[in-house]
């Protein structure tokens, strides 16, 4: 029985994934939470099961009995998860909490295969920040006492990044992260985060002004100012991949918030201009540059992870080689930046395609937010939120897949990395906050609407 199940398995993971995939694009069918609540419960469904199949799976090819034990926890963790948020917050959205919680699944699942010790410290990770998450919608259900300290959170941000560029260790060439008591942070993460926050309360204020007929453009300008030191810093730590995430928030933000055109193009144009002017400056730039251009020229070299990646991927075909029946292990970094890679190898072409349309199907569900919600302030924070999202999932998997030269980052919730899983939960528990704030304004308007 064991061998029928290891050899049906991929075929099972990839139909019950599209499956789950199917169930995140129907909910926008529908008006209400009431008609779309079916489709939850077989997100639920579909989740467990693939978790469930994937310990099941680890468990017969190892022979550890750690994977049943990992496995069991982790499921305590997703339905507790699941459970706890609906009675806490019954208004707040069942299909971020649901792809949350499957992102996760596909990381421990993909993290155990590839370093137990890593898939244990990530769920570890995963369910104290789960916890800390679980407090933020509640916190963040008035954020107009946050828009109060705007100015704060950019010169916040610049301190953080700062202490990285002085003292921060040095990694893969770059100046990520720094430690304290023995406990490793990379705050570029977090400065994502008091980013979009900084913007939206400044880009709200602009909008104010401009309605009273106020000068605005010196204010404005200095906000910008501000905003550029954060990208200036993350491009002196290398960070070149983080400094491009934030300079794509800020133009899109920009562009929402003024409606206007040339903001796009101005934005286009720096972008070529900064990568440029990398491409001058920095040798890890040009490095990467080679290896998207010409991966097989230099497969003993700079090319060697591109092209393990690109193997990979293609190896894996529609249905994948089965977990623990691929060579994942052989892409230097595998469990950070090209966990994707991995995925598809093992997983299949179906299964990481369905992956990629659930982050798609979490950033509509963001952008959907961002259009129904009338005030400034909290339309901006999620649209920030939003990019933030998809823009770091474009720059993974068009990285791992040669679509674009690497930049280093990871795949959200999915790829190993403690302070990437803590900023992103707090991300999506802060638009949950907003879903909450949008869902008691249409509950008062129905009772005006009703008397």
């Amino acid at each position: 029985m064991s061998t029928a199940l290891l050899g049906l398995s991929r075929y099972l993971l990839a139909i019950l994934m599209a499956f789950y995939t199917f169930h995140c694009f129907m909910p926008f069918a529908y008006g209400s939470e009431k008609e779309r609540g079916g489709f939850y419960i077989f997100q639920i469904v579909f989740l467990m099961l693939i978790h469930i199949l994937g310990f099941t799976v680890l468990y017969f090819r190892t022979d550890d009995p750690r994977c049943v034990y990992y496995g069991a926890l982790q499921s305590v963790l997703f339905i507790g998860t699941i459970v706890i948020f609906h009675i806490v917050y019954p208004s707040g959205s069942p299909m971020i909490v649901n792809n949350t919680c499957m992102f996760l699944a596909i990381g421990f699942i993909m993290l155990m295969r590839l370093s137990e010790g890593k898939s244990l410290r990530q769920f570890l990770i995963a369910a104290v920040s789960v916890c800390i998450s679980m407090a933020v919608p509640y916190l963040v259900s008035d954020l107009r006492l946050l828009s109060k300290v705007t100015w704060v959170y950019g010169f916040a941000g610049v301190a953080a990044l700062s202490a990285v560029l002085v003292a921060g260790a040095v990694t893969n060439g770059s100046k990520l992260s720094y430690s304290i008591a023995g406990i490793t942070f990379q705050p570029s993460e977090f400065v994502k985060i008091i980013f979009v926050l900084f913007l939206a309360g400044i880009l709200t204020d602009v909008n104010q002004k401009r309605a009273k007929g106020e000068d605005w453009l010196l204010y404005f300008a200095g906000a910008v100012g501000l905003g550029f030191a954060h990208i200036l810093i993350l491009a002196l730590s290398r960070d070149l991949g983080g400094a491009l995430i934030l300079f794509v928030i800020m133009v899109f933000m920009v562009y929402a918030a003024l409606n206007n055109p040339l903001v796009l193009g101005a934005g286009a144009f720096g972008a070529v201009a900064g990568a440029l002017l990398g491409y001058r400056l920095f040798s890890h730039v040009r490095t990467r540059f080679l290896a998207w251009r010409e991966p097989f020229s230099y497969i003993d070299g700079q090319g060697y992870q591109i092209t393990q990646s690109l193997f990979a991927i293609g190896t894996g075909s529609w249905f994948g080689m089965g977990l623990y029946m691929g060579s994942p292990d052989k892409i230097p970094v595998v469990e950070q930046d090209f966990i994707f890679s991995a995925v598809s190898e093992e997983m299949g072409c179906i299964f990481s395609v369905c992956l990629i349309l659930v982050c798609l199907s979490t950033f509509l569900l963001f952008m959907n937010l961002a259009m129904a919600v009338h005030q400034t302030y909290y339309r901006l924070v999620v649209l920030g939120i939003a990019i933030n999202y998809i823009f770091q999932v474009f720059l993974t998997v068009g990285g791992v897949t040669k679509f674009i030269p690497l930049t280093g980052v990871t795949l959200p919730l999915v790829s190993y990395g403690g302070s990437s899983v803590l900023a992103t939960l707090i991300m999506f528990s802060i638009v949950q906050g907003i879903y909450l704030i949008k869902a008691e304004s249409d509950a008062r308007a129905e009772v005006r609407h009703a008397k």
